[in-house]
């Protein structure tokens, strides 16, 4: 199954960060506050670690920053930040970046290679905090404004996930261990720092340090807590200015309430996947996977769960049309179909018997019946896992929808402790990455 995913809706001009909040109800000390639902989680854990899957949202970016910023708008394309470039070396084995010079952080100490060297040394020792499976053999600082990788492979197609890292201050997390270190009161490089946090907001508020102030033109930013529907509502009744998330009747419930200031956009940041826990017989066998995905009616996902916003992504894996320039031409019309007549007949010739009951077993007589976790706050998934449940029982496979809080459902996903789940998948800054994502088993850990 596979649909981009997520919609930005924004009120007031659609300007980055530097539009000031429409959604303040015109109160002096709110004008310059922009108000943000990122997450859809019920509150928050005060967690402003960059290193840690689990930071609350803002933190990579707004508290701190890259060496080198990569979008998918631009495949390929790096724009320098905290290093002002970088170069290879070695056939690709040897990476050098030059920092920017007279960065501060947020409690006014200098910025400098020793934090960078920190941070690499830091994801090499835990490999917890190395998510994206960087491998470097040494890192280096030869002089305050200089960093240094060597590889034991090259490297190339890597500068995206490397360049990617986000620096922390060597004096500020000290000799936490990191994987633990919650960052309650970040010490940051970004444009922002912690204001104020409460279980159900907190704040950002303008870093008296940031080396580009004149490109912050918002004073302050929030994070609310929303449950699902309360989002919805909130949106509706102007007091987001920007947000992240499925609302079905868009147009209705939001754009059409001020056309004029009042929008919203579908960006191509990835695809939708249904997840099989190949660990788990009898996920490991091609042949029933094969057949899932031919019984799968992604048509039915795209007009129903995601009310047509979203069309079913190409069998390349490919984001299109952002990465269209990746796209061989003999894969232009490449789609999916759906053909349960077909699935059957896969099903039966792979040695799945239907039994009494409808439901097919397996080859040691156990029944294809298996659960399937999405966040229960995500409407569209769980509208999503209802088709799939319909569309499955069709070839004889059980589907049982289990709806779970969004920290249950990374805790299944990162331990390994389920059977089937949908999830995203980033696109990142070239194929590369998202295929590495989806089939490099470097990525990967035991189950549990």
């Amino acid at each position: 199954m596979n649909m981009r995913k997520y919609f930005a809706a924004f009120a007031g001009a659609l300007l980055v960060v530097s539009a000031c909040s429409a959604g303040s109800g015109g109160s002096a000390a709110r004008k310059n506050t922009l108000t943000i639902e990122a997450t859809g989680a019920p509150s928050f854990i005060r967690n402003f670690n960059p290193l840690s899957s689990s930071a609350n949202s803002g933190t990579g970016g707004l508290l701190y920053e890259p060496l080198l910023v990569f979008t998918p708008v631009q495949p390929g394309k790096a724009t320098p930040w905290l290093a002002t470039g970088s170069t290879w070396a070695d056939g690709g084995k040897k990476l050098t970046f030059t920092l920017r010079d007279k960065v501060q952080w947020s409690d006014g100490k200098p910025f400098s290679s020793k934090d960078v060297v920190y941070t690499f040394d830091t994801i090499k020792k835990y490999p917890d905090l190395n998510t994206k499976g960087i491998a470097f053999t040494s890192v280096t600082a030869p002089d305050a404004r200089t960093v240094v990788l060597t590889f034991s492979s090259p490297a190339y197609a890597r500068l995206s996930d490397i360049g990617g890292v986000t620096p922390v201050p060597q004096h500020s997390f000290g000799p936490q261990d990191p994987t633990k270190f919650t960052n309650p009161n970040p010490v940051t490089s970004g444009p922002y720092t912690l204001k104020s946090f409460a279980a159900q907001v907190y704040r950002f508020t303008k870093n008296p340090h940031y080396w580009q102030p004149a490109k912050v033109k918002v004073s302050d930013i929030e994070y609310p807590a929303y449950s699902p529907a309360s989002f919805t509502t909130a949106l509706s009744q102007g007091r987001i200015d920007w947000a992240g998330g499925f609302v079905a009747n868009i147009d209705k419930i939001y754009t059409n309430k001020d056309k004029s200031h009042n929008k919203h956009w579908f960006p191509q940041d990835g695809i939708v996947a249904l997840y099989l826990n190949l660990t788990k017989k009898p996920f490991d066998d091609v042949a029933l996977r094969k057949a899932i995905s031919t019984a799968i009616d992604r048509n039915a996902l795209s007009t129903v769960a995601e009310s047509g916003y979203e069309k079913p992504a190409s069998p390349t894996g490919l984001v299109l049309p952002a990465f269209q320039s990746y796209l061989s031409p003999s894969y232009a019309d490449a789609a999916f179909s759906t053909d349960v007549s077909a699935a059957n007949t896969m099903l039966d010739q792979a040695g799945y018997p239907e039994g009494s009951d409808g439901v097919r077993n397996d080859k040691s007589g156990k029944p294809l019946a298996f659960s399937l976790v999405i966040p229960s706050g995500y409407v569209d998934w769980v509208t999503a896992a209802k088709l799939l449940q319909s569309q499955l029982k069709k070839v004889g496979i059980k589907v049982t929808p289990q709806g779970i809080s969004a920290q249950d459902w990374v805790g299944k996903l990162k331990n390994g402790t389920f059977q089937m789940a949908i999830r995203g998948i980033a696109a990142g800054a070239d194929p590369y990455f998202m295929y590495r994502g989806m089939l490099s088993s470097a990525l990967t850990a035991p189950a549990g």
